[in-house]
């Protein structure tokens, strides 16, 4: 079953400013996202600089509207930054399970 509502208006608000300019800051956004997942598996064993890619990647997320990876991602952060750190391999496997059904959302949403 897909997972829905995983874009927050923000997303949209973005889409109306300007379609030419919000495709292309979306177009980077999903091109830098694989690149930010495959850099959180590299530092899985690395709590700092792991604490460093989550807290990034969260950040761009929200930036672009995507709430419910950016919202899963803040907890982990969150959890990372009081120093509990909790098993990456789950937590990068739902990670990209979000991503994933972002993706699709994204795609459908921009046609």
């Amino acid at each position: 079953m897909p997972i829905t509502g995983l874009l927050g208006p923000q997303f949209f608000e973005l889409l109306a400013l300007d379609a030419t300019v919000a495709r292309q800051i979306i177009a980077d956004y999903c091109a830098a996202v694989p690149l930010a997942l495959a850099e959180l598996h590299t530092l899985q064993h690395q709590p700092e600089a792991l604490a460093r890619a989550v807290h990034s990647l969260k950040g761009m997320s929200l930036n672009v509207g995507a709430e419910g990876l950016g919202a899963y991602l803040g907890v982990w952060d969150a959890a990372l930054k009081a120093g509990h750190a909790p098993a990456p391999a789950p937590n990068l496997a739902e990670t990209e399970r979000l991503w994933a059904a972002t993706l699709a959302e994204i795609q459908m949403a921009v046609g």
